[in-house]
């Protein structure tokens, strides 16, 4: 069962890297929201730190989460909670965007 996870999630990331390299539309203000809504487990309250419309925040996570083909957030009434998609993309919080865009 660790083999077909770890597989899961390399597929995961080679298709996150992919997109990344401008194979698909991943945009990096999704990245961006995602980071926001991961570190606030809250997309009303993520939205409120960016300034823009909570619909706004979850329509890029949703158009993430079907870009990839997995879930990234498990909601939990009006909070959200990192599924184990999420955690491995978790990892770009602790990327600066800036050094996301020299790629």
């Amino acid at each position: 069962m660790c083999r077909v996870q770890y597989s899961e999630f390399i597929i995961t990331m080679r298709r996150a890297q992919r997109m990344s390299h401008g194979e698909s539309s991943m945009e990096l203000q999704q990245l961006k929201y995602f980071r926001e809504v991961a570190k606030r487990e809250h997309v009303t309250r993520a939205a409120e730190k960016l300034f823009v419309s909570q619909s706004a925040i979850s329509r890029a996570v949703t158009q993430l989460e079907e870009e990839l083909g997995v879930p990234l957030f498990y909601r939990q009434g009006r909070a959200v909670v990192l599924s184990r998609y999420g955690s491995r993309l978790d990892v770009l919080r602790c990327t600066p965007l800036p050094r996301l865009r020299a790629g």
